[in-house]
C-alpha cells in the first residue's frame, strides 16, 4: 500500500517535471529561432519540425493533465480531475488559489496547442 502511494506520488511529480521541461525547452527554442531570424539563418523546414515536436509534447501534457487521478487510494477520481470537472467552488478556502492555478495551467497548455 505504501509502495503504491509512493509510486503514484512520483508519477505526479514526474508530470510536473515534464511540464517544466517542455516550458523551458519552448523558451529556449523561441530564443534560438529569434536569433536565427535576426541573423538571416532561419530555415523554415527546421521550424516546421520544431513546431511538430512541440505540438506532440504539449498534446502529451494535455493528455496526462486530464487523466484520472488515482494517487490517493482512499479518494480515487476515475474521471476528469475534480478541479476540471467541478470547478474550484468545492475547494477548501486554503486550496482555492492552487485550484485556480491548476485550471489556469491546463488552459494555457490547451491554448499552446
Amino acid at each position: 500500500m505504501l509502495y503504491r502511494r509512493a509510486r503514484n506520488a512520483n508519477g505526479k511529480r514526474s508530470l510536473t517535471q515534464f511540464n517544466i521541461v517542455i516550458s523551458v525547452l519552448s523558451m529556449f527554442l523561441l530564443l534560438v529561432k529569434s536569433t536565427m531570424y535576426v541573423l538571416h539563418a532561419f530555415i523554415p523546414l527546421l521550424s516546421v519540425c520544431v513546431h511538430m515536436l512541440l505540438l506532440a509534447l504539449y498534446a502529451v501534457s494535455i493528455r496526462y493533465q486530464s487523466a484520472p487521478d488515482l494517487s490517493d487510494p482512499e479518494h480515487p477520481s476515475p474521471g476528469l480531475p475534480w478541479y476540471l470537472s467541478k470547478g474550484c467552488k468545492y475547494a477548501e478556502p486554503g486550496n482555492h488559489g492552487f485550484c485556480m492555478q491548476a485550471r489556469g495551467s491546463f488552459a494555457v497548455t490547451c491554448i499552446m496547442v
